[in-house]
């Protein structure tokens, strides 16, 4: 005969208890999902995980005790203290590590040359060469080794000047610099790499025979060199400006750390001419520049130089016929394939105490990639009234420059009660001549008829 099957009963109490139990989980998660259900999915992850893993250990110590089995006994344990003393050895490495790819534990050879190259605009690196540093346990060689490593990854990623402040590397270098570690091999490397090696001359405006001042400008140096303790600091002047090799007529009208913006009043002929601005500059230590403004302090006079020198930038300057026409003007429809892109936002009309004055909100962002630059008028009742401005959407260097967002003129009082208007743009290949990357600009007018003139001037003199 087939056994009997087994008689399963469940005590009264362990029902209870478990309703109980399952009920408030479920309340509970019900909760979480509410209020916080990533800590809920965190949750069910770890029971999911931990769970099976939980459960088997309490049934084999379980087993142990009841079946007197040392051996069984043992092996529980052992599987209980296993995860607590893999926690304990991993946060101890992970203290000793501190910071990404354990640079904690990494020799000062290692953390230098293979670290830092990859984290020079990081703090990890910086905070640990700064503990061992004020630990003892970095050498001046060592420091050298770091500086130089920092100014050659600066220079590869920026070759023309930093740029900005030695954020995460400041209190080491200051450091350093104040033990007297560095050689002046490693601050003449990182002042370098930081302002950019030599100074740049800015793209010229286009230029006619007959025009006069040209402006000049000259970047070198940076603004942040004295939020970057322990940089030595740049100064430096224009010392001489030159057309085809001879001394020119010219004036300075603004300069700072960064930057010299001159003008050059020499009258030049049509025709090719190469312009050249000589510069004279130092490198001063940073702590002999103590309450000297960097921009005030002649380049020969500079206290105890760690360099001193002169260079120049050259640039060739096209100067074009008062007559010659620079920008061609566009007209095949072809090339405004997506269109012009200019929208007429509002036309308002407004009361001053002189009379009045037209407002034009312009947007001209979107359309095609030509170049549209246009002069703006009005035309109310047949009466044209130009604005003062342009309207401009230019590509230049793959970026896009937008100008004559809105626009004004000063006008008579309307005596007609017009409410609505034309705005003619009109190409004009002057207002962009400045800038040398544009060679075209669209050629036909744009006109928007009956825009909505609103006539705040009536509002206001209604009032009461």
């Amino acid at each position: 005969m087939p056994d009997p099957k087994p008689n399963f009963r469940v005590r009264l109490r362990t029902m209870l208890i478990t309703l109980v139990v399952g009920g408030a989980a479920f309340g509970l998660s019900g909760r979480l999902l509410q209020r916080n259900p990533q800590l809920l999915i965190g949750l069910l992850w770890g029971g999911a995980v931990l769970g099976p893993l939980v459960a088997g250990i309490v049934t084999v110590v379980w087993l142990g005790v009841k079946e007197r089995r040392r051996n069984l006994l043992i092996w529980g344990v052992l599987l209980a203290v296993t995860p607590l003393v893999g926690m304990f050895a991993a946060s101890a490495l992970q203290s000793m590590a501190r910071g990404p790819g354990g640079i904690g534990m990494l020799s000062n050879t290692q953390l230098i040359r293979n670290e830092l190259p990859k984290r020079w605009d990081e703090p990890w690196v910086w905070q640990e060469l700064e503990r061992r540093q004020q630990a003892g346990k970095l050498t001046a060689a060592e420091s050298n080794d770091a500086i130089q490593t920092l100014a050659l990854a600066m220079a590869a990623a920026h070759p023309n000047g930093y740029g900005s402040p030695l954020h995460w590397a400041r209190q080491f270098l200051e450091a350093v610099v104040q033990e007297g570690q560095l050689s002046d091999k490693s601050l003449l490397a990182l002042a370098d790499a930081f302002y950019g090696a030599e100074p740049k001359l800015e793209p010229l405006a286009r230029r006619r025979a007959g025009d006069g001042s040209l402006p000049v400008a000259v970047k070198f140096g940076s603004v942040w060199a004295e939020n970057s303790a322990g940089v030595p600091l740049l100064v430096w002047r224009v010392k001489q400006v030159s057309v085809d090799g001879k001394p020119a007529k010219y004036r300075e009208d603004w300069r700072r750390r960064d930057g010299w913006n001159g003008s050059l009043t020499e009258p030049l002929a049509a025709g090719e001419h190469e312009l050249r601005i000589d510069v004279e500059a130092a490198y001063a230590p940073y702590d002999k520049m103590v309450g000297l403004n960097p921009e005030e302090v002649d380049p020969a006079r500079a206290p105890q130089p760690l360099r001193r020198w002169q260079t120049s930038v050259t640039e060739k300057l096209t100067v074009y016929a008062e007559d010659e026409a620079l920008v061609k003007l566009i007209t095949d429809p072809r090339q405004l394939s997506g269109g012009h892109g200019v929208q007429v936002q509002r036309l308002v009309m407004q009361q001053t105490k002189d009379g009045g004055k037209l407002v034009l909100l312009i947007d001209t962002r979107g359309g095609s990639a030509l170049n549209l630059g246009f002069s703006a008028a009005v035309h109310i009742d047949g009466q044209a009234y130009p604005l003062e401005g342009a309207v401009m959407r230019l590509h230049l260097d793959g970026s896009e420059m937008t100008g004559g967002n809105q626009l004004e003129a000063p006008i008579p009082v309307l005596i007609t009660d017009a409410r609505q208007a034309d705005v003619v743009l009109t190409p004009n290949p002057a207002i962009v001549e400045q800038h040398p990357e544009v060679d075209a600009i669209w050629g036909k007018p744009i006109t928007f008829t009956a825009v909505p003139l609103e006539r705040l001037d009536l509002e206001e003199s209604s009032s009461p």
